[in-house]
């Protein structure tokens, strides 16, 4: 089944059960959310739902993108090895939206032992197996105006059943005040708790990033939400697999 379709004649690849569409595997520090300055090992899959215009990973899903062929199929126990590889026992699963490739996401995490850290960066359109909900941390990203998606990107059932998921966090990147006010707007029509809200600036670079976040510090100070940045950002500037 393909998953999407764009205006191009470069394959959209399938993917097949038992193999997850691996983009890139890595080592660094969480740059995003909760858990941000937490090494962790990330996993890159690939291929999306969604099509932001600001978007960072393109050549996981925009067939246009010179990169996007880079990609290799690998089974989770392959990936199992690989991970087990690094010294750190943090996971970070992202994408792309890797809840794509939930069936192989839940055979992954019955190979791994029960006490390391797992995290799902997902954009909130698909709901996670109750196996992931209970396992994974969420870090819930639903996109705002300013992503300029041509598909629904708010699904407040989908939301509200993520929000009563094991350690569920909601991440929502700001580049404007409208963006903010739709911020608000899903908050309040999903009921989710703002204890567990973070606010993060748009920005794929340090000027952006500053620009962003000013311009919606005083707003979060009223609310009481959190305002974390983008750290590889402000570390590493827009790169790879860092």
């Amino acid at each position: 089944m393909a998953i999407l379709t764009l205006d191009t004649e470069r394959a959209v690849p399938k993917i097949k059960t038992g193999h997850f569409l691996l983009n890139e595997l890595f080592f660094s520090l969480q740059g995003e959310g909760a858990s941000i300055g937490q090494p962790a090992i990330f996993v890159r899959l690939h291929l999306c739902n969604l099509t932001c215009s600001w978007c960072d990973t393109k050549y996981t899903w925009d067939t246009k993108d010179p990169a996007f062929d880079n990609y290799e199929p690998v089974t989770p126990l392959e990936l199992k090895e690989r991970i087990l590889a690094y010294p750190c026992r943090r996971l970070v699963i992202t994408g792309g939206e890797p809840l794509l490739h939930f069936r192989q996401i839940e055979a992954l995490l019955e190979l791994l032992p029960a006490e390391w850290q797992i995290e799902i960066e997902t954009n909130g359109t698909l709901l996670a197996t109750p196996f992931i909900r209970q396992r994974c941390q969420l870090n819930i990203s639903p996109k705002l105006p300013s992503a300029n998606n041509r598909a629904k990107t708010i699904r407040p059932k989908i939301l509200q059943e993520l929000a009563s998921s094991c350690n569920p966090w909601f991440k929502f990147v700001i580049a404007s005040d409208s963006d903010y006010d739709a911020m608000e707007r899903v908050i309040a029509e999903c009921n989710l708790p703002s204890e567990r809200i973070i606010v993060m600036p748009e920005g794929q670079t340090i000027e952006a990033l500053q620009e962003h976040a000013l311009a919606v510090a005083e707003r979060v100070k009223a609310s009481g939400y959190r305002l974390l940045p983008r750290l590889h950002v402000l570390m590493y500037g827009n790169k790879r697999g860092i």
